[in-house]
Parts: structure tokens; sequence; C-alpha cells
């Protein structure tokens, strides 16, 4: 087809665009009755619940992908924590961890219309009993060393938990300090607690000593002074939110938990809920801020507060239709098509602004609205038609990936550019028509801004070969550095850092203890084949450690029960619970005993202890403990009764001892452990009905690290193909997104440079539009390198939508360039027009980067920064590269002795 001919179908498809738009203008009672009936009935769909929020990331991936049949297959056989809350209790000592951890998960566990289970794992009555066993055999001579020389002080405070008795084993204990076998360091912990407790006596919240840290320093028994609860909410999917009530009842209870101990609540059904909360507000936010920008651009560039009534008033009837088709035909709304609602707004008003700007410019010019709407809609119409499905094809090009997430995205949004474009030309001119008609304009642009763009355009004509040189260095650093962009598959670390739920559960991910809630899992068809895949997958440099069933059955019983039996015989103190109740000491026998403590303090000499680290270390806790107590003495003697202080400070100090001489007592007499001993909660969680077992897979580094994340997934699944777990799931679907982002992209290249192609007949047209969008792309790739910034879940669609949007103006420019010199072109309503739709773009996009929402605040800067690039590329790059062509064109017709048909005597439009 001739560039005639093409001309010609183009002029066809602008009369018919005119006479559509005139019958609008005709019948503008039956399209605003119409228009009018449809948005009613979005407006109850939208309302009737039929489009739900889904946090979930499972779900925006394809059952038939290979990680997630493993998923579903180790959900059927084992219990799934997937949807389970994680309560993290923080406390000063293990004691009170502990203590708090287990009266949680007892009170969630009797709240049955919430909660369907709940434990503590690790804590269970079994485990502390025979805590010992699990240790190793050199471990338990350690332990049997230490507590060895510590027998004597714990029995004599045992048979007399007094002040006074601390204070002489205090006394004796440094003096004995030099004896052999003696460690400085086991005493430091002593005068460090003793003088905490002085201080304690006195504050809002004080914390019991924990002899805990003591006496069972090095031994199984679990001091770590983090305890986790694992309990299995009961969640109502039917609702917004559905883990609010669980929720809710977690956070009641943890107000009775003394302080300082802190309760946090994480785990997926946490993560959704704070997530979805976050997202509601910020996007809330962002869509008033954004419709609000969008009608002061609008204003700007149409010249007519009703001409921007109107427009605003197709916007939102398209938001509510778009709603409506997106809860008709997905029903969802994921974590990034969530965002559609602030896109739509900055990619649907280009059609108002550039229609609009060419009805002002012809209304200027002195013709009434009806000849105004047939000329704008004959001038811009079929560029926007082109336009309408070249930047849906940008959404649609993501619908045959498997990420579901971008796809039913791109399906929401380009489906409403699609009802929006209908809109602009069918409801914006019945509105224009009727009950928003125009009487007259006033001035445009002035002069000033029309004789700069056109300075401005023509600078970008002389120079056109220095412009061109700048696009092609930047488009080779953005060759060399494209390819070196990376993707970040941890799905946390783009939520929102300020929310409990992330903080708590980036907490558990940097443990350093090899209980990462990012485990993976096995299974393994019977114990043999469990522990030769426990084995292999051991003897992998990333992987921490492995545990089976057959793990919980401790090895080498034999020796260490030896070890427990001596070591019992020292501690075969009669039960305190058995004994007659002691007398009260008189305080001022107390206060001697810490006098007396205070002096030994002062006289203390450490021998030849003295000049280690570690007596360097006593030294300091024996002045700082002599200090403390002067001050304690001191309150205490200016009190009218110092009573209560001394039986604060015994029971802060004692009152814990008897407990925990109790549980080592029984930890001490055990006897050989079997599997058929191990707690049925345990082995449910360990062995499926059928028979197949689980392993655990924990990893050696931190999983919040995404390098760390895939070396260890790569390793376990080079071990175990089906291995499953959260931390497989995020770096196989992660590959999955970086396959779709590249099947999307080149999908929307190819399919756009189709329609262009059709509709133009002319390959050069075609490549001038897309040689700036992809100068833009790789641009924004290249600075993403440059800064560091990843690619992830959510700005994957980053690419593929600056394509969709940017190859607007690059169509409105190309189009106006055939009737114009290249050095006017950018003293165009055209160019004007493409200015104002691209920062209403910038600004909707830049909107979302003041998000909370680590993911979509990074959507949001990234698209602004895509968008400014691709503004640039369309009106310096594109202007640069028109005027080459055109230049080419003028010495051929001039060979020719043909006319310029854009010599600068024809009107500028």
């Amino acid at each position: 087809m001739t560039a005639g001919a093409d001309d010609e179908q183009t002029s066809r498809l602008g009369r018919a665009i005119a006479r559509w738009v005139d019958a609008a203008g005709r019948s503008r009672r039956l399209v605003l009755a119409l228009v009018g009936a449809a948005v009613a009935a979005s407006l109850v769909v939208c309302a009737s619940g039929r489009l739900r929020i889904d946090t979930d990331t499972i779900r925006l991936f394809p059952e038939r992908l290979p990680a997630r049949v493993h998923h579903e297959r180790f959900a059927r056989l084992f219990p799934d924590l997937e949807n389970a809350l994680f309560v993290v209790v923080d406390a000063p000592n293990a004691a009170l961890a502990r203590e708090v951890a287990r009266e949680l998960a007892a009170s969630l566990r009797a709240d049955a219309a919430h909660f369907t289970d709940a434990y503590v794992p690790g804590a269970d009555p079994f485990f502390e009993r025979h805590a010992l066993l699990y240790r190793t055999v050199d471990e338990l001579d350690v332990f049997a060393d230490r507590m060895a020389r510590l027998q004597p002080v714990v029995a004599e405070l045992a048979a007399s938990p007094t002040l006074a008795t601390l204070s002489r084993l205090i006394e004796r204990g440094l003096a004995e300090l030099d004896a052999a076998g003696v460690d400085a360091r086991q005493w430091t912990a002593v005068l460090d607690r003793v003088g905490d407790a002085t201080v304690d006596v006195f504050a809002e919240h004080p914390v019991a000593l924990s002899w805990e840290d003591v006496l069972l320093e090095g031994a199984s028994i679990d001091l770590a002074t983090r305890q986790v609860v694992v309990a299995q909410p009961v969640l109502d999917f039917a609702a917004l939110l559905p883990a609010a009530a669980p929720l809710a009842a977690v956070r009641d209870r943890a107000r009775d938990v003394p302080a300082p101990t802190r309760v946090r609540v994480t785990g997926n059904p946490a993560l959704a809920h704070e997530e979805t909360l976050g997202l509601l507000v910020d996007l809330g936010v962002a869509s008033v801020a954004c419709f609000a920008v969008v009608a002061v651009l609008l204003r700007l560039a149409l010249g007519s507060a009703r001409l921007v009534v109107a427009a605003c008033a197709t916007l939102a009837a398209g938001l509510a239709i778009a709603g409506a088709l997106a809860a008709l035909t997905v029903g969802r709304l994921n974590v990034i098509s969530l965002s559609a609602g602030v896109l739509f707004l900055g990619l649907g008003v280009d059609y108002a602004i550039h229609l609009g700007t060419r009805y002002a410019h012809f209304r200027r010019e002195g013709l009434e609205h009806a000849p105004a709407m047939r000329a704008s809609a004959a001038d811009t119409g079929p560029a926007l038609v082109l336009c309408g499905v070249t930047t849906s094809i940008g959404f649609f090009a993501f619908l045959p990936t498997d990420y579901r997430g971008v796809a039913e995205f791109g399906w929401i949004t380009g489906v409403g550019l699609l009802v929006l474009l209908f809109l602009t030309l069918t409801l914006l001119p019945a509105l224009l028509a009727g009950p928003l008609a125009i009487a007259r304009f006033g001035p445009g642009p002035g002069g000033a801004v029309e004789q700069a763009a056109l300075a401005l355009g023509r600078a970008i004509e002389r120079r056109r070969a220095a412009v061109l040189a700048v696009a092609v260095a930047v488009g080779a650093a953005g060759l060399a550095l494209a390819p070196r962009a990376r993707f970040e598959p941890n799905i946390v670390a783009m939520r929102d850092p300020s929310t409990e739920s992330v903080q708590a559960f980036e907490d558990l991910l940097a443990d350093a203890d090899g209980a990462s809630p990012w485990l993976v899992n096995s299974i393994a068809p019977d114990e043999a084949a469990a522990r030769a895949l426990a084995e292999r997958l051991r003897a992998r440099p990333e992987v921490a450690r492995v545990v089976g069933l057959h793990d919980w059955v401790p090895d080498d019983q034999d020796e260490k029960l030896a070890i427990l039996d001596d070591l019992s015989l020292l501690f075969d103190v009669p039960p305190v619970r058995a004994r007659a109740p002691r007398a009260p000491v008189a305080p001022e026998a107390e206060v001697a005993a810490l006098r007396a403590l205070r002096d030994a303090l002062a006289r203390s000499e450490l021998g030849a202890a003295r000049g280690a680290d570690a007596a360097r270390g006593l030294e300091a806790s024996v002045s700082r403990l002599r200090h403390l107590l002067d001050d304690f003495l001191a309150r205490a003697a200016a009190s009218d009764d110092p009573a209560p202080a001394l039986r604060e400070l015994e029971r802060l100090l004692l009152s814990s001892l008897p407990a925990h001489v109790e549980r080592l007592r029984a930890s001490l007499a055990v006897g050989p452990v079997e599997e058929a001993q191990l707690p049925p909660r345990l082995v449910r969680r360990m062995r499926a009905d059928d028979g197949e077992l689980r392993l655990q897979t924990f990893p050696r580094e931190d999983l919040s690290d995404s390098d760390a994340m895939a070396r260890f997934v790569d390793a376990v699944r080079a071990v175990d193909p089906s291995a499953t777990g959260v931390a497989v799931n995020l770096v196989a679907f992660g590959r999955t997104t970086q396959l779709a982002f590249a099947e999307a992209v080149a999908a929307a290249v190819v399919a756009i440079a189709l329609v262009l192609g059709l509709v133009w007949r002319r390959a050069g047209d075609v490549a001038l539009v897309l040689a700036p969008l992809a100068l833009a792309a790789l641009a924004t790739a290249a600075a993403m390198v440059a800064l560091d910034v990843p690619f992830s879940f959510f700005n994957v669609v980053v690419i593929p939508l600056m394509l969709g949007a940017g190859v607007d103006a690059g169509v409105h420019v190309v189009e106006r360039a055939r009737s114009v010199a290249p050095g006017e072109l950018l003293a165009t309503t055209t160019a004007r027009a493409v200015l104002y739709s691209t920062a209403t773009t910038l600004v909707s996009f830049g909107t979302l980067a003041l998000s909370s929402h680590r993911g979509l605040a990074g959507l949001g800067a990234l698209l602004a920064a895509g968008m400014a690039l691709t503004l640039a590329a369309n009106l310096v790059v594109l202007p640069a590269l028109l005027a080459v062509r055109a230049r080419r064109r003028a010495r051929t017709r001039t060979r020719a002795g043909e006319p310029d048909p854009t010599s600068p005597s024809r009107a500028r439009r």
C-alpha cells in the first residue's frame, strides 16, 4: 500500500470516528442514561463483595508449576504451616520467655472459636525432661564438669535460700578464685545479675534473676530468651481480612503479659493482614492525591474548568465500569493488580488530554462546539484508537505468562483502558454537548511558551547529530548493564518494614541458630530412604542441619546416661517442697550480710587470674556490684522500713532457684528414649498416615539475603528435586516471574510492531516509534543496575508498562510529524498534549512511591523514573530522528523536483 493510500485509510477512520462522536453529542441524553445505568450497575457489583483481595503469593502462579505441585502434595500429607501464626515472645531470660509462651499457647488452645491448635515447638514436657540426651557426649562432659564445680553452691543455696547465704557464697567464691579449675567468667554473670537485681528492686517492672542462666548454661535445656508459639487460626476467607479475629485474640492476651516481655505476631496470615490494611490505606490516599493532581494538570492542559469536569467524570465512570469487569471476569485483586486503579487514572487521562487539547484549539480558532468536536475526532481519533490498542497490548502481553499476578493485572488494566477509550469518544462528547457545554474558551498558551517550544524544537533539529550520539551512548551503556539486573525473590523484603509482622519475621529469618522459618521440606517413603537422603543433604555446605523423625531418638544413649547417672549423685538434694517452711531472717541480719559483701568486694584481690581477659571483666563486675550495693543500702536505710526492699531483692535473686534445681534433677533422672515414646504431636508432624516421612532442612545462612536463599534452595534441590517450602517457592516463582518478564517484553514489542505495521504500512514509522521506547527501557534497566535496585514480584511490570504507555506519545508525535516541519513539532498542540499526558502519568505513578509498602513504593518510583525517561526519548530523541529523516526526504524531493509537504509555510497545528 502506498503512503497516499495509507493516509486515505487513516482519513476514513478519522471520518468514521468523527461521525461517532457527532452522534454521541446529538444523542447525549441516551448516552448519559446508558452510561449512568452502567455505572450504577458497576457500583452495585463492586459493592457486592465479588471483588476480593488475595495476598497469597502461591495462588499467583498456576497449579501445574513443579514448585506448586510439590507444595500441594506436601500440604496434603503433613500439617501445613502456611496459614499458621507465629507468636514471637522475647523476654529478659529464658525462664520468663518459656513461661509466657506456654501460658499463651494454653490460652490460645482453649479459644476454640479462633484457633484449632497452639503449641511451643520443643517445649513439650518430654523434651524438657530428656533435653540433656540430645546433646553430644563431649558437650555433656563439659556440662558435668561445670555442674560438679557448682554443686556445693547449689546445695547450700537450696538448703538456705537467703540473701545472707548468697552473700557468703559470693565472698567464698571470689576468695577461692585461684583454685584449680575455677573460671573467673563463672562468677562474672552472677555478680552482674545480683547488681541488676539491686536496681530492679526500685524499678516499675522488675525481672527475677533466672538461675537457669547460671546453672544450666551449656546444657541442652533451652536457654533462648526467644520462644515461638505456633498457632493454627480459624480464618474467615469470606471476609476482607480473614485473620482479623484470631489476631485480635492474640493481641488481647498479649496485653496481660508481664513487662518487659514483648509479644509480636507474624506468619503468613499476619503478614497478609497488615499488608492488606497498609495497601488499602496507601492506595486510597494515592488515588485521592492522584485524582487531585490529574485534575490540576488537566486544567493547565485544557484551559477550561468544564472540560476538566467532563474529563474527570469520564475517568470516574471508566474506573467504576473497569472495577465491575474485574469483579466479573477475575473476581480478585492481588497485591499487584491493587495498583491498577492508580495506574488507570494516570494512563486513561491521556485520551481526554489529546482529544481535549485539540478541541480547545479548534474552539479558540472560532469553531462552534459540533464542528470543533468533529474536527478534533477526525484529527486525533485514529491516533487515539491506535494508542488504545497498543497500550492495551503492553498489558495483555502478560496474559500468556505463568505469572498470574501480572496476568490478572494486565487483563484488568488493559480492558479498563479500552473501556475508557470508548467512553472518551462517547461520554465526553455527550457531556460537552449538554450539561457541560462550553460557551467560549479563554486564550491558549502564551506566545512566550510557544516561542520557547519552537526554539527548543529548532535547537534539537540543528543539533540532531549530537542528540543522537548521546542517545547511542546511553543505549550502549544500557545494553552493557541491563543483563546484570537482578531479581529479589524475598517477598517479605517488599512489605512495609515498620509493621510488627515484618519486623518479627525478619528477626526470625536472621536467627543464626538453624531455626529459620524458611526451612525446606523433603518426603521420603521409609526410614532407610529418609536416613540416606538426610546424609546427602548434610553433606551440602549450605545446609546447617537436617532433622527427621529418627533424629529425635538420641544417639550414644548408653554413654550419655552413664554421665547423667554420675552427675545425679551430686544433686541428690531432697525436693524443696518436702521441707518445712524456713524461719524468716531478720532485716538487720540481711543488711549486715550485704554490707559484709560490699566490704569484701572492696578488698577483693583476683590473684593469679589478674591480667587475663576474663579477670578484667570480673574486676569490672566486682566494682559495679560494690557501687550498686552502696546505692541499695543507702536507699533502704533512707526508708522508714527496709524490710520490703530486702524481701523484694531476695525474691528477685532467689525465688526461681528451687524450680530450676527441680528441673535439673528431673533432667538427670531419665532413662533411654525410644521412638514409641516421642510425643504424638511431633510424630504427626514428621510421619504421614501412609508412613511417608518428613525431613526438615535448615539453612546455614540468613535467607533474608536473596543470593543466600538461591544458593540454599539450589543445593537442596540438587539432592532432592521435589523438596518444597516457602524458600523453594519464592526462588522458583521468582524465576518464573523473570521468564514471564522476558516473554511479556518480547510479546509486547512484537505485537505493537505488528499493529503499527498493519495500520501504517510504513516500517520506518514503526521503527521511529519503537526506537525511543527501547532506549528508555534500556536506560531504566541500566539505572536499576547502577543504583542496585532489583526487579521484584511487584516492579517486574515496569518495562512492559513503559512500552505500552510510552508508545502513545510516539504514535501521536509521528502522526503529527507528517504535517509539520521537524523544527516546529514541539510547538504543536500534539507536543503539549504529550507533555501533559506524560506528566499526569508520571505524577500518578509517583504517588505510589509514597507508599509505606516497599514493593508498591518501588514500583511507583521506578515507573515515574521510567516515564520521565520515556518523555525525554519521545520529545528529544524522536524529534531528532524525525529531523534526520526529514532532511533525507527533502534531499530526495529536491533532486526529484517535488515540493516539501512539511515546509514551515504550512500552519502549525
